[in-house]
């Protein structure tokens, strides 16, 4: 008797646990994203690059003062101190299949992003869920990119994974 319970449970079991626990839409970790706007046009592709906070070096200037970071001889925006300690490594823009020369001033200095890609299993995801997954994917730490209607002009958000 025991033995036909425990065999209806072992054939049972890894059947419904496999669907429990498959989403049909998920986000991982990456270090390199491309995402292109909506209609296409524009091409945003980002590499990250994540330090050891263990060599990340402290100086206090004193009450009132930021403090420094530095990294061996790199200083580092003070930012990194109090967020994730990542840095962009490349920010590379396309528009229209033209690449846009973006200097590393305006991206080079932002601590403490994030860079995350959806998984989208297509087997399980509906046309129901195509709302969710617009909400799920606006929600997590990546860039988003668009255009405006006359396509004079590239909107790039990004946020921060705790704000």
């Amino acid at each position: 008797m025991h033995w036909k319970i425990l065999t209806a449970l072992a054939f049972t079991l890894p059947f419904m646990s496999a669907r429990a626990d498959v989403n049909p839409f998920e986000a991982e970790r990456t270090d390199k994203l491309t995402v292109v706007s909506p209609d296409g046009t524009a091409r945003l592709t980002v590499a990250m690059e994540r330090l050891d906070r263990e060599k990340i070096k402290r100086i206090d200037k004193g009450r009132d003062q930021t403090p420094e970071a530095w990294l061996g001889k790199r200083e580092l925006p003070a930012g990194i101190l109090w967020h994730r300690s990542t840095m962009i490594q490349s920010f590379d823009l396309t528009i229209d299949g033209k690449p846009v020369k973006i200097p590393a001033r305006f991206w080079n200095d932002l601590p403490g992003l994030d860079l995350k890609k959806v998984i989208i299993n297509k087997k399980l995801i509906t046309e129901a869920d195509q709302w969710e997954l617009w909400n799920f994917t606006q929600s997590i730490a990546r860039p988003q990119i668009s255009r405006s209607a006359n396509k004079g002009t590239i909107l790039i958000t990004w946020k921060r994974p705790e704000e």
